[in-house]
């Protein structure tokens, strides 16, 4: 028919053999080198991985040998066996039979017979109430040790009354000191205990003096800013949480006290804008009302204030470094 056209059938070209084995190879080859490399990175990452635990362990292992061989370290096998040894020294039965017992069972603790110069000791009947581990070292151990005892006392005679004998009970409460050493891994009371009196813990005037003398070197206007803002910290302090985290970071919310009043404040600039404060207030609570101390930093952004960095001791260094 006239004017009938016919499209012409497009065969697709034909790829010789030797370009299509290209092809092929090519691609084996990219897979093998991406697994190659996957490879490589994963041994690299492992080694990595491994070379960084070695690390650690090795840290670790460093610093358990160093708290190992600390004077302080406690060594929990050498606390079972001394445990035992308070509880048998301080539970001495009153039957004479039963005392001997006793002995045999201390004899036990220090392994062989400790040499005695006196004539012989007497015993009194003893039950331990309690015992806590105050210290430990590698060769001595000292224990807060609370006591009761029973002792006999003569009554003599009265009128109408005959000479009697009376037990009479004793609360006693000691630092009890024990020496102790090893062999082959095993543990024996290398000497007799001593007691100490427990009112040597207190250091008593020895600790450092305390006084609060120091001299806010501000303005009058900035320190009554600072004042402030003290008292509104600590007012938020015993009542609302969310306004607590407005003026500070790191006090704690204690709703079941009330603010008394502010009755010490110091502050030293320490930069621009900054200021180390410290604060004595008085609170009450169900108790009464108690003294707190408190030290901390404050910073001003534009015209707000921000508490932060608290501590409740005040050191005798604080107080100097703010004197004028």
């Amino acid at each position: 028919m006239k004017n009938q056209t016919y499209e012409k059938s497009v065969i697709p070209k034909s790829y010789n053999q030797k370009w299509s084995n290209r092809i092929f190879i090519g691609l084996i080859a990219g897979v093998v080198l991406l697994s190659v490399g996957s490879g490589v990175s994963y041994l690299q990452a492992k080694n990595h991985v491994h070379s960084e635990a070695n690390k650690i362990v090795k840290s670790d292992k460093e610093q358990i040998q160093k708290i190992s061989n600390g004077q302080s370290s406690q060594n929990y096998k050498a606390q079972i066996f001394l445990n035992d040894f308070v509880k048998a020294y301080f539970n001495v039965p009153s039957d004479e039979k039963e005392q001997e017992d006793y002995q045999k069972v201390l004899l036990a603790f220090y392994g062989q017979d400790l040499p005695v110069a006196s004539q012989g000791q007497q015993k009194n009947q003893s039950e331990l109430e309690s015992s806590q581990l105050m210290d430990i070292t590698n060769s001595t151990a000292t224990y807060l040790v609370t006591y009761t005892t029973h002792t006999k006392e003569n009554v003599p005679a009265s009128k109408g009354k005959k000479a009697s004998v009376k037990t009479v009970t004793h609360d006693n409460s000691t630092l009890f000191k024990i020496s102790y050493g090893t062999v082959k891994g095993k543990y024996y009371v290398s000497t007799f205990p001593t007691f100490e009196d427990v009112t040597s813990l207190n250091a008593g005037k020895s600790a450092p003096l305390l006084t609060m003398d120091a001299v806010t070197n501000l303005s009058k206007s900035k320190e009554n800013q600072l004042n402030t803002f003290v008292k509104s910290l600590l007012e938020a302090k015993t009542k609302n949480q969310e306004t607590l985290e407005l003026l500070a970071d790191g006090l704690t919310l204690s709703s079941n006290e009330e603010l008394v009043s502010v009755d010490y404040t110091n502050f030293q600039q320490k930069g621009k804008d900054t200021y180390k404060a410290i604060v004595q207030a008085t609170f009450k609570n169900d108790m009464g009302t108690h003294p707190e101390n408190y030290v901390f930093t404050i910073t001003k952004t534009n015209k707000t204030f921000f508490a932060r960095d608290f501590t409740n001791v005040i050191t005798a260094k604080d107080m100097e470094t703010m004197k004028g």
